[in-house]
């Protein structure tokens, strides 16, 4: 088969079967500006952070994190020196700002006859949209400018650091916060920086947005298998980004293929440096994943590669989605045999070579 017709195959899929869908779209829409009707008193505002407004959402949908800039009355005297590490981020209490703001928009919702769970957490309001509490939510996160703006003049963010983790990890530190009173720190963030960035590269090349799309995808299925698999998807998007910004011209099936041909090379050591903090890396935490996660991890690239390979000689568009399903299986259907061994890189040439 063509490698252009595998590449029309490939979009299809991701846009058909990966991406929001139009309803879904709808609905995340709505939602959000009932909220900001809610809070639409304050100057700032509030706003969508996450994959979401990164175009990097993958279906089904399950939760949307929305910041909210504390109004000026409201942010505690201590958060700069919080900031500046000179004291103790427990002593930055928001519990009573969160529980007064969850009651507040229990009874706007209650007033415009929806019937939703609004509940105070620890350091964000969750907004559950299911009895029970199990389809899509709301995590309204606060943030405190730090006084510091990025390259485009926008707020660079103190925030509780549950706005990093996906939402199982984050529903665990709750329940560790709760049970062993741990800490939640807040760090330095630049959501806006990244959601700038993200469009400015899908703009360049819109492989970007269904690479990525695929890359999470996989990531997912892998974590489904296995529940220790550490990789992050944002750490995989950052992936992503580099590999459109090296090659402007690559299309979205060369995109995948370079991508798990170098993955191993991606995950040997932290290379990425976070927006709002130079001293710290998005993907530190390669450092702590074993030698026994990275075998694992590496038969999962290794049979990803290997069913990529398989494309080529496809005989029709039902086989293409089989094995692009097998792909996103992870580790699911992964064969004994498939044993870990060095994977040839690919390199990429700069031109319109596959078309």
């Amino acid at each position: 088969m063509r490698s252009d017709t595998i590449n029309s195959i490939i979009e299809d899929y991701i846009r058909t079967k990966l991406s929001p869908q139009p309803d879904e779209r709808q609905f995340i829409t709505d939602k959000f500006n009932q909220l900001c009707k809610f809070l639409k008193e304050y100057e700032d505002g509030i706003f969508k952070n996450g994959s979401w407004p990164r175009y990097t959402a993958i279906h089904p949908v399950s939760d949307l994190d929305v910041v909210w800039p504390l109004p000026p009355s409201l942010r505690p005297l201590t958060f700069s020196e919080v900031i500046k590490g000179k004291i103790d981020p427990r002593s930055l209490d928001v519990s009573n700002i969160l529980r007064d703001l969850a009651k507040r928009l229990e009874e706007e919702y209650k007033r415009a006859g929806y019937n939703v769970i609004v509940e105070a957490q620890s350091h964000s309001v969750g907004i559950f949209f299911s009895p029970d509490k199990q389809g899509f939510s709301i995590d309204l996160v606060p943030a405190i400018p730090t006084g510091e703006v990025n390259e485009y003049g926008e707020n660079i963010y103190g925030v509780p650091e549950l706005l990093k983790m996906s939402k199982r990890r984050r529903q665990l530190k709750y329940k560790a916060v709760m049970e062993k009173g741990e800490n939640i720190r807040w760090i330095k963030t630049d959501p806006k920086g990244y959601i700038r960035d993200s469009k400015t590269v899908n703009d360049l090349n819109s492989a970007y947005r269904k690479s990525a799309k695929f890359g999470k995808k996989w990531n997912y299925g892998c974590k489904d298998v296995n529940q220790m698999h550490p990789l992050k998807s944002f750490h995989l998007e950052l992936i992503y980004r580099e590999i459109i910004l090296a090659h402007p011209a690559i299309n979205t099936y060369d995109t995948l293929t370079y991508f798990f041909s170098n993955l191993e090379s991606y995950i040997e050591t932290p290379r990425f440096p976070d927006r709002a903090d130079k001293n710290r890396y998005v993907d530190a935490y390669l450092s702590e994943i074993t030698e026994s996660q990275k075998i694992v991890i590496m038969r999962y690239i290794s049979k990803a590669v290997m069913l990529l390979q398989r494309l080529i000689s496809a005989g029709d568009e039902a086989e293409v989605h089989s094995l692009l399903n097998d792909i996103l299986r992870g580790g699911a259907t992964l064969s004994a045999n498939i044993s870990v061994k060095p994977i040839q890189r690919v390199v990429i040439p700069s031109g319109a070579w596959s078309m």
